[in-house]
């Protein structure tokens, strides 16, 4: 499952362990550089609920419920569609929704509508995650939306935030989430990656 995706080996190492011991935090704050992977690992940990023949905790990323796990229909940015970023886009999977800022906000009502998604048992797997992408991005409106859930959250439901400004969130919703924190992928992996994974 993580073997995909480069660096930040000892974050693997920890997640992996949590998800064996079956002990994955409700709440997570996924913090580094952008480009590290954040909301890749976040997929990940997602899909290793979702996915019908785990090993070793782990997805197959072979079932049907992991090929659609990562899939997400995500509409253009316009001024026409705004209210289209008022919701949770889920993937093809009904079980994995994901939050992402309208240009540069992240809208109350998306979070409002995660606080609504995150109470519901889930329909697929053995719990629901929901991915709120460029977090730093909420204003104080939704941020305080989302303390309320932070605060009561559903023993079925996982709340990952990923960002790159981690100083930018509320204090109360960051002392409410485990942070992990992402290491700069080194260039000698960068380019190891590139050419295992390149058709020449």
């Amino acid at each position: 499952m993580f073997d995909k995706l480069i660096g930040n080996n000892q974050i693997k190492t920890i997640f992996q362990r949590l998800l064996s011991n079956q002990r994955l935090p409700n709440s997570l704050l996924l913090t580094g550089e952008n480009g590290v992977g954040k909301k890749l690992f976040a997929l990940e940990l997602a899909k290793s609920f979702a996915c019908r023949t785990p090993q070793n905790g782990e997805a197959c990323d072979d079932c049907g419920a992991c090929r659609r796990a990562d899939k997400f229909n995500l509409p253009k940015v316009t001024d026409k569609n705004k209210d289209e970023f008022k919701r949770v886009f889920f993937s093809e999977h009904s079980d994995i929704g994901l939050v992402t800022a309208y240009k540069n906000n992240i809208l109350i009502d998306a979070i409002r509508a995660l606080e609504v998604e995150s109470n519901f048992r889930p329909y697929e797997s053995k719990a629901r995650f929901f991915i709120i992408d460029n977090a730093d991005k909420m204003n104080t409106e939704a941020s305080n939306a989302l303390l309320k859930t932070l605060e009561e959250p559903s023993l079925t439901s996982h709340i990952f935030l990923v960002t790159s400004r981690p100083n930018t969130l509320l204090p109360t919703i960051r002392s409410r989430c485990q942070t992990v924190r992402f290491a700069p992928i080194e260039a000698d992996q960068i380019e190891n990656h590139l050419l295992q994974t390149q058709k020449f």
